[in-house]
């Protein structure tokens, strides 16, 4: 599964034209997830941009799925400091490496529910689409899905500012 995202950025209206398919399988959906960004412009105000992206429930319940591994990732995080100074205060280096094959572990099942995703057809295990409010009334599409990002510049070509892989 590759990590780039494919960004779109565009003038900031409100008549854009959303493709009318899932942003990460690309079937027909009638079903949307919500996306919104705030940007602060001036201390006391802010600008807000929301829009409904078409999301079909199989990638919505993949979508919820894959954060069940970011809770042993952070559980990881929080575990090892009181792991290590014990380790470090008892001179008890054994402890010390169970956290790898925690994280080997946790990682390689994170892999495999990828690989799955990816077979299926799916795009990303997570959100796929993202904005970003900027300077100069542009508003930044960042998609993880580059046929829905082809797909959403060719419909939005009039209000195009740029277009970029990272």
């Amino acid at each position: 599964m590759s990590s780039s995202k494919f960004i779109v950025e565009v003038e900031q209206r409100s008549d854009y034209v959303i493709p009318r398919m899932c942003n990460c399988c690309l079937m027909e959906t009638n079903g949307f997830e919500e996306i919104c960004a705030e940007r602060d412009v001036s201390g006391i105000a802010f600008l807000r941009c929301t829009l409904k992206i078409p999301l079909c429930k199989e990638c919505e319940k993949h979508g919820k799925a894959s954060k069940k591994y970011d809770i042993p990732f952070a559980l990881l995080g929080l575990l090892s400091f009181p792991i290590i100074g014990y380790a470090i205060v008892l001179e008890k280096l054994f402890l010390l490496s169970i956290i790898p094959i925690i994280v080997v572990l946790i990682v390689y099942f994170r892999l495999r529910f990828e690989r799955k995703l990816r077979k299926q057809g799916h795009s990303a295990p997570e959100k796929t689409v993202a904005l970003k409010i900027l300077k100069n009334n542009v508003i930044r599409f960042i998609f993880k899905n580059e046929e829905y990002a082809k797909a959403f510049a060719k419909m939005n070509k009039d209000k195009i500012k740029d277009i970029y892989k990272i």
